[in-house]
This record gives structure tokens, C-alpha cells and sequence, in this order.
């Protein structure tokens, strides 16, 4: 009897073995290989000399200013150590951050850069009525101002100077170019966002290419268009653009960057 019992105990495990540990991996693969290749072997995107450049599902860094550039990153990008900034909106980190990010692009309603007015207010070196800028911040920020240039100032004191300007009407910035996603690693941006970079895209482009702004935007926002896609076929949440497969694309139709 306990023979028995155990001859069918380890023909059963045997069993459960070869069909969990080999019969079902393989039928996964066979599968995957065979009707979704691109998706099994993860989503690696090649450029035009059939190198892989990176995976559509996973952001990497793009700082140059011909380059649309993704979400910001609690991960710095690394796929190893996916992350959130886990701030909340009250928290002055997060606030500090995207201010950082938006005083040297920030814009009046009429299209002029905030940037040397900000500098202008900095040099009168008054917050608030008061005199003594730097100190100011470093009380408010509880930590000593690192040494800084002219360059820096428009995002160091974007905050204090948007405090001292309470009135003055900025253009929107999209959310998602100054938040970072719950994996920091979404590949995607909104339409909004691409829209956004536009012209700082365009701009570099036609610089380096010596040709006429105008006629280079409207070829990038047309490549922007055919690039666009949303969930569900259009049914539901908002436009979206892959950033690596729009740099490629980028690159495909103005010649590599160097």
C-alpha cells in the first residue's frame, strides 16, 4: 500500500513537473515568438542601421535641444530601479524641483521668456519687501544656496520671484513635463507636451540644418501627428507620443545628430 502510495505521489509530481516546468514554458514561448515576437523579446526598437537603440516600453534620457525629451525621472532612467518621487504636492522638494524646471522656459501670456525679468528683480536683491535675497532663501529652504551665475538665477528664485509677482499671468505648462510618473520610466509624453517643446525642437533643427524655422515646424509637427496615438483606439484618456520612436523619427528625416 504505501508503495503504491508513493509511486502514484511521485508520478503525480513528475507529472506536475514536466507540464508546469517545461510543457508550459515552452508553450509560452512558442506562442510569444510566433504570433507576438516584437512583445516577447521586449519591445527593442532599432534605428536606421538596424541597431537597438532601446525599448519602447522603457524611457531613456534625451537632453540635447533638437530632441524631445521625456518625463522627468525619480529612477534617472534606470529600468533596474524603478521609482516614484513618492512627493506630495504640498511638499516643498516638489515644488522647489518644478519650479527649478520652469523658470528658465516660463513665459508671459504673450510669448516673451520670464527669465530676464527675473534676473532683473534679483539684482534689486528684495523678497517681499525686504532686503537680502540669498538669505532669505536659505532660511526659507533651511540650507545653505550653493554658488551660483546669472545663468542659474531664473531657476533658483523662480518660486520667490513668482511670490513677489502674484498678479502676473503665465502660459500653462503641461503636468507631465515637470512630474514624474509612478515608474519614472513612461516612455510616453502627451501630444501636449510634444506641442510644447515644439518650438525649441524646430528652432534647433533649423539652426543646424540653416533652413527656415517655419518651414521645419510645420514638417516636425506633421511627423508629431503621424506619431500620435491614444488608449483604446481614441476612446478614452488623452494623445500621447512615444519620445524614442519620435527622436528616431527625427533623425530618420533631418540626418543623425551629432
Amino acid at each position: 500500500m504505501f508503495v503504491r502510495t508513493l509511486s502514484k505521489s511521485i508520478f503525480l509530481l513528475t507529472s506536475l513537473v514536466i507540464i508546469t516546468c517545461v510543457i508550459y514554458p515552452l508553450a509560452l514561448w512558442f506562442v510569444g515568438q510566433t504570433l507576438f515576437p516584437f512583445q516577447a523579446n521586449g519591445s527593442i526598437i532599432y534605428d536606421s542601421k538596424n541597431k537597438p537603440v532601446g525599448s519602447k516600453l522603457i524611457a531613456q534620457p534625451f537632453t540635447k535641444d533638437e530632441y524631445f525629451q521625456p518625463r522627468p525621472s525619480a529612477a534617472s532612467y534606470d529600468a533596474s530601479a524603478s521609482t516614484s518621487s513618492a512627493l506630495a504636492a504640498s511638499n516643498y522638494a516638489l515644488r522647489d524641483r518644478v519650479a527649478r524646471m520652469i523658470g528658465p522656459i516660463a513665459k508671459y501670456q504673450n510669448g516673451q521668456s520670464v527669465a530676464p525679468d527675473i534676473l532683473k528683480w534679483y539684482r534689486q536683491d528684495k523678497f517681499q519687501g525686504k532686503p537680502h535675497i540669498v538669505l532669505q532663501w536659505e532660511a526659507l529652504h533651511k540650507k545653505k544656496l550653493p554658488t551660483f551665475t546669472n545663468n542659474d538665477v531664473p531657476a533658483i528664485f523662480f518660486e520667490m520671484w513668482q511670490q513677489d509677482h502674484p498678479d502676473v499671468q503665465l502660459q500653462d505648462i503641461p503636468g507631465d513635463f515637470v512630474t514624474t510618473s509612478a515608474s519614472g520610466l513612461d516612455p510616453d509624453i502627451s501630444l501636449q507636451n510634444a506641442e510644447y517643446q515644439l518650438d525649441r525642437v524646430a528652432a534647433k533643427w533649423a539652426s543646424t540644418l540653416k533652413r527656415n524655422p517655419d518651414d521645419v515646424r510645420k514638417e516636425i509637427e506633421q511627423i508629431l501627428q503621424e506619431n500620435t496615438a491614444s488608449p483604446f483606439g481614441g476612446l478614452a484618456g488623452e494623445k500621447f507620443v512615444n519620445v524614442l520612436e519620435v527622436n528616431l523619427e527625427l533623425n530618420k528625416h533631418y540626418g543623425s545628430s551629432s
